[in-house]
Order: C-alpha cells, then sequence, then structure tokens
C-alpha cells in the first residue's frame, strides 16, 4: 500500500520532531543524576542502571516475541466474516512456570541492590574521624543553612569539606519543600512538625547545584541554592569568614545605604552581624561573597541586585519583599511578621537602590 503525500509528511515531522527532542538530551550537567559525585549518588546511580538493564531486558525479549508472532502467524489474504479463527488453545504450561520463575528472579536482581541502596543511605557512613552537622531550613522561597558546631549561619549556599560526610539536619518553615542535590545524593523531604536527615559526601572540590524538588508555591521553580565543595583549608578559612561580623563600610554611597537599610526596615526581615536583625529573609552579612542571589536565581552582580530590589516580585512572584513593597494592599495574616505591616511603605526610588546597592556590594 503506497502511502499518499499527507502521511509521508506527517511521518517527516515527526521524524523531525524526535530528532530536534534528542538533540536536546545530555547525561552531563549540573544537575545530572548520572555525573555523579559522591557515594551516595553513585550507589543510587548504581541502582538505577540495574533497574534499567532489567527493564531493558524485559522490553527486547517481550518486544521481539510481539514482532515474531505478528509476522510468523500473521493471515495473508482478505478477511471476510467467514475466515475461519485460528486454533485456539490453553497454552503451554511449562513456558507460563518459566515466565513466572523469571519474573521472580528478575525482581530480586532489582530488589536487592535497591535494599541494600536503603540501608546504605540511611546509615551515616564516614571513614574520616568526624561528621560536620548542618541544619537545613526550607522558606518559601529560600534556605537556610546553620552549622552549630561552627557557628556559622548563611543562606542558599553553603560550602563542604571535600571528602568528609556531611549530615544535613532537614526541617521546613512553613510548607513541604525537598531538598535535593543531584550529583550527591537523592532528595529528601522537609515536613511540617517533622525532622528528616540526609548524608552526603562530594569525592571532587567544585560547586554544585540544589534545588527544591517539591512543589512549594509560585516560585517554586526559583527555590535554588549551591554546595561548594571546598579543600579542607580552604573550608577553614570559609567558616573563618562566615563568622566574622560585616566590614565598617567608608564610602558615601554605601554609608546612605546601610543607613537606607534601617530606615527602610530592611532589619525587620534580614539581619547584617554584628547588629541585630530580623531572621524572615536571608542573613546578608557576606552576600557579595555569595555567586547568586534571590535564592540562585540571579548571578550576583550589581545589576541583578539593582533589578531585584527595584521589581522583586517579578523575579520571584509572591516572597515577601514583593509583599512589603506592595504595602497598599493588604496581606493576609500569615505575611504580616509585625503590626502595622500594611502601613509599611518601603518603595525605592533609584537613588536608594543605588545606595543600597553599594552598600550590599560591601558585604564581603
Amino acid at each position: 500500500m503506497k502511502r499518499t503525500l499527507t502521511q509521508r509528511i506527517v511521518t517527516a515531522a515527526w521524524m523531525v520532531t524526535l530528532g530536534l527532542m534528542l538533540s536536546g538530551c545530555g547525561l552531563r550537567g549540573p544537575q545530572s543524576i548520572v555525573d555523579a559525585d559522591g557515594p551516595v549518588a553513585e550507589y543510587q546511580y548504581y541502582t538505577f542502571m540495574v533497574s534499567f538493564y532489567v527493564s531493558l531486558l524485559i522490553f527486547v525479549l517481550v518486544g521481539s516475541l510481539i514482532v515474531y508472532c505478528v509476522v510468523r502467524y500473521r493471515h495473508v489474504g482478505e478477511v471476510t466474516p467467514d475466515t475461519p479463527l485460528p486454533d485456539q488453545g490453553h497454552g503451554s504450561t511449562k513456558l507460563e512456570v518459566c515466565l513466572i520463575i523469571l519474573s521472580v528472579c528478575l525482581v530480586v536482581v532489582i530488589l536487592v541492590p535497591a535494599l541494600k541502596g536503603q540501608f546504605y543511605q540511611g546509615t551515616l557512613q564516614d571513614p574520616t574521624s568526624e561528621v560536620l552537622e548542618i541544619n537545613v531550613t526550607g522558606y518559601q522561597w529560600w534556605w537556610k543553612f546553620e552549622y552549630p558546631a561552627l557557628g556559622v549561619v548563611t543562606a542558599n549556599e553553603l560550602a563542604i569539606p571535600t571528602g568528609q560526610a556531611v549530615k544535613f539536619n532537614l526541617k521546613t518553615n512553613d510548607v513541604i519543600h525537598s531538598f535535593w542535590v543531584p550529583r550527591l545524593g537523592g532528595k529528601v523531604d522537609l515536613m511540617p512538625n517533622q525532622s528528616n536527615w540526609l548524608w552526603l559526601r562530594s569525592t571532587r572540590d567544585g560547586t554544585y547545584y540544589g534545588q527544591c524538588a517539591e512543589f512549594c508555591g509560585e516560585s517554586h521553580a526559583f527555590m535554588k541554592f549551591r554546595v561548594h565543595s571546598l579543600p579542607g583549608d580552604e573550608f577553614k578559612s570559609w567558616v573563618e569568614h562566615q563568622k566574622s561580623g560585616a566590614r565598617e563600610v567608608t564610602d558615601p554611597l554605601a554609608l546612605r545605604g546601610k543607613e537606607l537599610f534601617k530606615a527602610k526596615q530592611c532589619v525587620g526581615c534580614h539581619q547584617i552581624r554584628p547588629a541585630a536583625g530580623g531572621n524572615l529573609g536571608p542573613d546578608l552579612t557576606h552576600l557579595a561573597s555569595r555567586t547568586t542571589i534571590a535564592a540562585g536565581q540571579l548571578e550576583n552582580t550589581p545589576e541583578n541586585l539593582a533589578a531585584w530590589l527595584d521589581h522583586p516580585g517579578e523575579i520571584k512572584p509572591g516572597n515577601m519583599m514583593q509583599a512589603a513593597f506592595l504595602h497598599s494592599s493588604p496581606q493576609p495574616s500569615w505575611r504580616r511578621p509585625w503590626p502595622g505591616w500594611d502601613n509599611l511603605n518601603i518603595a525605592l526610588n533609584q537613588g536608594d537602590i543605588d545606595a543600597l546597592v553599594a552598600y550590599l556590594r560591601s558585604l564581603e
């Protein structure tokens, strides 16, 4: 049977579409699970590949049998109401028993590494003498990281020592979030009124991309973070720097920005140590030393920082700064950090933005 011109065009269109889709695929990337750089991720990747090869084997066997049956037992000629049906039979009992046994064996092949992986990732394993603990709190839509033994608090970017096991204690401040660093290990949920944990260890220096993997509101896709894996000495230097307070500024524009930071009530949500401040938003003591702002959404540049201060709602819809900027619109009770929130006016002109950018860029 000859294909019509329309059928040929449709087939060609599908082939072009498939080619374009495949051209966008890749096994390597900042959030690729197949580019594992830690023992937890490596074991999970191994388990995935076992399941993949077993599934591929089943697909090939079943597909081959279907193709064989279609070709071998196809009816030749025209089918009419009088065409007799092929012989009907029960089948082969031996073949059915063999298929059941084969299916059980394949399930066991998948089950054994999966169970071993569950026990492996659920048991803290560390070849070093100590384990670093980091408390992770998820907010809509940013991350808070606390190092209780080191006295360090940071946001949206954290550092870990390469080669050392790190235990992450996970909790949420509001809704369900999910902590996921694909190249280091699988995701674990942060549940309201419940504490979860996971452990990870990086095997190479570098920056790993993390992401909230549980839908948590309108800016869920913009709830990112960075994990910097540093050699031992560099990690110690990073800790000492993070423990220090913000340096004093002398630039007139930055000094004006410092005063605006207080006058516009930014301290109600943010802290710049050693001064007191709020904890509704990220700690900004060393904001300029981070590579990104807005929870990994933007590169940390003066232009992006100015854009964030000018229209945070366009960059991350629904965030608390957007709610504060929309002071003329009454906010629901859960978005009122203090009495009088609805009357708060922190609208900024271009001069205010320039001054605040100068100040925040000085916080290295």
